[in-house]
């Protein structure tokens, strides 16, 4: 399978509104510029989303918009019981609102902050920064190292002006804390990581995509993480990736069988780089339905088993690493 480069400094779409190029790259080499989207610009969504896990904790912190409307969210999820959290602040007509940025990983600061209600992702120089506040008590600081390099993809769809441009890191190591309720999550770097999808586009009202990731300590200190799943037409690139000491191996496709959610998964990968088992004990439900909004996802935690092979035929085997695979269908 053809694994197209997306060549560096071009913006992504023409003065038609057209992607200029389509396939991967490992760093978030292109401007997004949405001054130039054609037809239907209530089509526009936007997103930068941040998820947090250790052993026992799930955080997912998003601000983003889908055009009519918005929001700057925050879901604490414990892994062992279900506990879920949820700080939701819903934004209408977000584009007003909200300045973002057209590079997942330029030095930018994005933020909402009205009412004693705070979200803040500031980019800096090998390192993030996320912070929150509410007036229920809540107190979110987040400090991330930034070293590994990423999983850039320009996606299309069956229409022209249709696309998904994304940007996707693991590997990012946690410090800091979050104040909740009676509660107070300590994030430590030496199991504590964090990756970021960061994505732009004019996608199909009606979706479907699966995506699996996870980062995980090997036992001599270096740090493994992958990214798969398919979102959209990957015949120009897969976003499917290995992550290796902040190196990335692009792989090709990947295969998940699988029967109930917490039923054995099987992953194979067509160049033999990714041969994992993946034993669930987690289902993550999610359901958002507001006007023409419904949105479906079942995001399954479980302990992968298996191997994988990097650019420098270097085996790393994987055992019981923590990580997610999911699928959603949405109609947005």
């Amino acid at each position: 399978m053809e694994q197209k480069l997306i060549k560096p400094d071009i913006k992504v779409l023409d003065e038609n509104g057209i992607p200029n190029q389509f396939g991967y790259n490992k760093k978030c080499v292109c401007d997004f510029n949405r001054e130039d989207i054609a037809g239907c610009k209530m089509r526009l969504k936007e997103w930068d989303f941040y998820q947090i896990n250790n052993t026992e904790w799930m955080v997912q912190i998003t601000i983003g918009h889908a055009s009519i409307a918005g929001t700057a969210n925050i879901s604490i999820i414990n892994l062992l019981n279900g506990y879920v959290k949820n700080y939701t602040i819903p934004l209408f007509v977000p584009t007003k609102l909200l300045n973002m940025p057209d590079n997942g990983d330029k030095h930018t600061l994005v933020e909402y902050n009205k009412y004693g209600k705070l979200v803040r992702f500031e980019v800096g120089e090998n390192c993030r920064n996320l912070t929150a506040r509410n007036p229920q008590g809540l107190k979110l600081d987040l400090h991330l190292t930034d070293n590994c390099e990423g999983i850039l993809v320009c996606t299309p769809f069956k229409k022209p002006h249709q696309f998904y441009y994304n940007y996707k890191k693991n590997c990012m190591e946690v410090t800091g804390s979050i104040v909740f309720e009676d509660k107070k999550i300590v994030f430590d770097p030496k199991d504590s990581f964090c990756l970021i999808d960061w994505g732009r586009g004019v996608l199909p009202y009606n979706h479907k995509w699966w995506w699996g990731n996870g980062t995980h300590r090997l036992p001599d200190g270096k740090l493994f993480g992958f990214n798969l799943g398919v979102f959209g037409d990957n015949h120009n690139a897969t976003e499917n990736m290995l992550f290796y000491d902040n190196k990335a191996t692009k792989i090709e496709e990947v295969f998940v069988e699988k029967d109930g959610w917490l039923d054995k998964w099987k992953y194979t990968s067509s160049d033999g780089r990714f041969e994992m088992e993946f034993t669930p004990f987690y289902v993550h439900k999610t359901s958002y339905n507001f006007l023409v909004i419904n949105n479906k996802c079942h995001q399954v935690w479980g302990k992968f088993n298996g191997f994988a092979i990097v650019d420098d035929n270097t085996k790393i085997e994987i055992k019981d690493m923590i990580a997610f695979t999911e699928f959603a269908h949405n109609h947005w």
